[in-house]
């Protein structure tokens, strides 16, 4: 039996519930370049020991013949190559967040320098 406070109760849970989500949506909001860098480079890491290793099992293969050998060698080039590209997008994400902070610093000498004038 549900008492006479059951559904204004959940209608508090819920609107609180809402506003905790939409505060940490703001707050992560804030972090979430560093977050996509970060998975990023770990990404980049995972392909470069991935395509290593593949390369060093492949290089100690004896008999390495026939078509399950050819593709498991283009498969170790084209995770060298993803490797690649994993790791160029990590490099420009960090210039990017590099550049943001540098441009939020400018902004604040600028605007320190204007109320200087004034």
């Amino acid at each position: 039996m549900a008492s006479r406070f059951h559904l204004p109760l959940r209608f508090a849970q819920v609107a609180s519930s809402m506003v905790v989500l939409g505060l940490s949506i703001y707050e992560a909001h804030q972090y979430l370049p560093y977050l996509i860098f970060c998975i990023e480079g770990a990404i980049s890491l995972f392909y470069l020991g991935g395509f290593i290793a593949l390369a060093v099992f492949l290089a100690h293969q004896k008999l390495c013949a026939g078509s399950t050998c050819m593709a498991s060698q283009a498969d170790a080039v084209f995770a060298a190559l993803t490797y690649v590209l994993w790791a160029a997008s990590a490099t420009f994400r960090g210039i990017e967040i590099s550049e943001f902070g540098k441009s939020v610093e400018l902004t604040d000498e600028m605007n320190e320098k204007i109320v200087e004038e004034v």
